[in-house]
């Protein structure tokens, strides 16, 4: 009884095992690398050239995480991918392999893109033919010379299965400005191929032609303001061009079926043949800020001169109000004595020796008036000098 109840999960492990690898060998199932897809065909192409032949399309199978295929059109181009979990069947669940069936084949596929990245700007893909199972395969084979360095550099895949989202780097060479010089503006675009069919067999090159559509929405903007605006690195000036990119989005989607999922400006550039137009715009800022500073500090100084002036004319007329002042008391106080002393006095008898008393200790010396002289000079006459007892 032992031996029988686990004989059955052995059993059934060895089935499992042996299905397994009979589908992972056998030409009627296959795998697809995650985050790709794979478009099916009832004749395989030999090229990606059209004229070479091939046949049309049957299928998609896919193994995009997240995403459901929406296969309800009768129109390929209208396949569309949406959220969702994909139902794939019970032999992808235990091997993931996709089913392909007989009489029909993968599509090759060539993918041609400019990305930003460290590899070399001299990418060279060639289609090599191999000998697998009676049956010829093409395998991929790239040849890469050595840089250094992140740069922006052609990427051309040959292959049967289809990245579902990627990159597109952009370059807008000599952007046309309102002034008299050109730009050089890099975008990295990320899209996602929502539309599986139409996104590689609706043109020819679908990332040229979002690149095409980018410069065109680029040129437009840039020409309607001077270089200098996009120079200077201001936030508006940058979120202007993007703007722009990002609005052929419904456009791309329609007629490329990619759909941008997000754009990056990382650079602007004067163009490579007016290299000396940042330094001149640089010298201009810095030249404009310097004189800026020179002419605040001229302006403090003006103000802290006319302030002090202003203080100094203030304590003048203070002094001279309290100089008046002073002058106005000091003729009151003699008119007042004039009023209330001399007066007085002149009209008490013995006035004339009082006022003689008061000069002489005022003086040291006596003025005596001697009537009858014509002239009405005063005589005086000193005192002698008094010696000490």
């Amino acid at each position: 009884m032992l031996w029988y109840l686990l004989g059955v999960p052995i059993t059934l492990v060895v089935l499992w095992a042996i299905v397994g690898i009979v589908v992972r060998n056998a030409s009627w199932w296959f795998f697809i690398p995650g985050g790709m897809y794979a478009i099916l065909v009832s004749k395989e192409n030999v090229s990606t050239d059209i004229d070479k032949g091939g046949g049309g399309i049957v299928d998609v199978e896919h193994e995009v995480p997240g995403k459901v295929l929406n296969k309800k059109s009768h129109n390929f181009y209208d396949w569309k991918f949406e959220d969702g979990k994909e139902n794939r069947g019970l032999l992808h669940f235990l091997y993931g392999v996709h089913w392909k069936g007989p009489f029909r084949d993968l599509r090759l596929n060539i993918d041609k893109s400019f990305r930003f990245g460290l590899e070399s700007k001299k990418s060279d893909d060639t289609g090599e033919l191999e000998e697998k199972d009676g049956k010829e395969k093409r395998k991929s084979k790239q040849k890469v010379a050595d840089q250094e360095g992140y740069h922006v550099f052609p990427q051309v895949i040959q292959s049967e299965y289809v990245f579902f989202s990627g990159q597109q780097a952009v370059e807008v060479n000599a952007a046309e400005t309102k002034g008299a010089f050109a730009l050089d503006i890099k975008y990295n675009i990320i899209w996602e191929r929502i539309y599986p069919v139409r996104a590689i067999l609706r043109v020819a090159d679908s990332n040229a032609t979002l690149s095409e559509m980018s410069e065109a929405k680029t040129i437009a903007l840039t020409g309607t303001h001077d270089p200098d605006y996009y120079l200077s690195g201001t936030k508006e000036a940058k979120a202007e061009l993007v703007k722009e990119v990002k609005d052929i989005s419904t456009a791309a989607e329609e007629q490329l079926g990619l759909c941008i999922t997000s754009v990056t400006l990382f650079s602007i550039d004067p163009d490579k043949k007016e290299v000396g137009l940042r330094a001149l715009l640089e010298l201009a800022k810095k030249t404009e800020l310097e004189q800026a500073a020179r002419l605040k500090v001229a302006t403090a100084s003006k103000q802290a001169a006319i302030t002090e002036a202003e203080g100094i004319a203030e304590s003048i007329r203070l002094l001279a109000e309290a100089n008046k002042t002073r002058g106005t008391l000091e003729n009151d106080v003699s008119a007042d004595r004039v009023q209330r002393v001399t007066l007085a006095i002149a009209r008490e008898p013995g006035a004339a020796a009082i006022r003689a008393a008061e000069a002489y200790e005022n003086n040291k010396t006596v003025t005596t008036f001697a009537p009858g002289n014509s002239g009405g000079l005063g005589i005086i006459i000193p005192q002698p000098a008094q010696k000490d007892a």
